[in-house]
C-alpha cells in the first residue's frame, strides 16, 4: 500500500513537467486560424474544411486571456486617437482610449458681438467590446470617458460706434465692450460611451492588421454654455444717454445676457448626445 501511494504521488508530481514537455498543440499558432509546423519535421497537417472551404469553427484555436495586445492609431469625432485592447475572451476585448485635438475656428460675429472661438477636445476612457460572432467584425461596446476637457472657448468683443442685440434688446457700445465665453461637453462625469462598429482590433482571423470602424454616442449632458462681460460701456436702446452704463454693473444688461444664454443652451440641448465616429489602423501581436 505504501510503495502503491508512493508511486501515485510521484505520477501527479512528475503530471505537470510531462504535459509540458509535450509538443505544442497544431491548433495554437501565431496566426489563429492557420496550423503551426509540426515539431517531428514533416509538413504541417492543414485544418479540415468545409464545403465551402471555410475552417469549422470548433477547429479555431481559443485564445488564452490576455494573451494578446493591440494598438490602434485613428481619428474621428473626439478627435485624434490612440487605443490599446487586449482579449479577455474569444468574444470579448477590453480596450482603452485617448483622443486630442484642436483647432482655432476663428472670427464670427453673433448679434453684433464678434467671437474669436478654439475648440480643444481631451478626453479619456475604456470601454468592453463584445463580438456576438467573432469570426466577424461586428461589435458592441460600453465604456466611459473618465477624463473629458471637451470644450470651446473664446473672447468676445464690439468695438466703439456699434451695437449688439441680446434678448430682443439693442445696446449702443459708446466704449468698447470686451468679455468671456465658454462651451464645455463635460456636464456629466464620467460620461457613458455607447456604440457599435465593424472590425476587431485583435482578429479572430489570424494577421496582424485590422481597419476598426465605430458609430457611437457619448452621453455627456447638456452642454454648458457662460458668457461673461469683462469690460466697456453702453447706452441702452439709443446712440446717447446722459450717463454711459458699465456693462460689468447693469442688472437689466445681465438679465438679457442670461435669457440670452438660456435661449442657446436649449438649442445645444441635443449635443448631450455626443456624436462618436471614428476609424482607425490596428495592429495587434502575442504577448503570451
Amino acid at each position: 500500500m505504501k510503495r502503491t501511494l508512493l508511486c501515485s504521488f510521484i505520477a501527479l508530481a512528475l503530471l505537470p513537467c510531462l504535459v509540458k514537455a509535450q509538443p505544442k498543440s497544431p491548433l495554437i499558432s501565431d496566426n489563429w486560424s492557420t496550423v503551426s509546423s509540426s515539431t517531428d519535421g514533416l509538413a504541417p497537417e492543414p485544418m479540415p474544411r468545409t464545403s465551402e472551404g471555410k475552417t469549422p469553427y470548433a477547429y479555431l484555436d481559443r485564445p488564452h486571456p490576455f494573451s494578446r495586445l493591440a494598438f490602434e492609431a485613428g481619428v474621428g469625432t473626439l478627435g485624434a486617437n490612440v487605443q490599446v485592447a487586449t482579449n479577455l475572451s474569444n468574444h470579448f476585448n477590453i480596450r482603452g482610449m485617448g483622443n486630442y485635438f484642436s483647432y482655432d475656428i476663428g472670427n464670427f460675429t453673433e448679434k453684433g458681438l464678434t467671437f474669436n472661438p478654439s475648440l480643444t477636445l481631451e478626453s479619456a476612457g475604456g470601454a468592453l467590446d463584445f463580438y456576438p460572432f467573432p469570426m466577424h467584425g461586428l461589435r458592441f461596446s460600453a465604456g466611459a470617458l473618465v477624463h473629458n476637457s471637451n470644450q470651446a472657448t473664446s473672447p468676445f468683443t464690439t468695438p466703439n460706434g456699434q451695437t449688439f442685440t441680446l434678448n430682443n434688446n439693442t445696446y449702443y457700445v459708446v466704449a468698447p465692450v470686451t468679455g468671456t465665453g465658454s462651451l464645455l461637453f463635460n456636464n456629466t462625469s464620467p460620461a457613458v460611451l455607447l456604440s457599435t462598429g465593424w472590425g476587431n482590433m485583435i482578429s479572430r482571423k489570424g494577421g496582424h492588421l485590422s481597419f476598426p470602424v465605430e458609430l457611437g454616442v457619448v452621453l455627456s449632458g447638456k452642454p454648458n454654455l457662460k458668457l461673461a462681460f469683462t469690460g466697456g460701456a453702453v447706452c441702452p436702446g439709443t446712440t446717447t444717454c446722459g450717463t454711459p452704463i458699465s456693462v460689468t454693473s447693469y442688472p437689466a444688461l445681465q438679465a438679457d445676457l442670461n435669457a440670452q444664454i438660456n435661449k442657446y443652451s436649449n438649442d445645444l440641448e441635443p449635443l448631450q448626445y455626443y456624436p462618436v465616429i471614428s476609424f482607425g489602423i490596428a495592429y495587434n501581436f502575442r504577448i503570451r
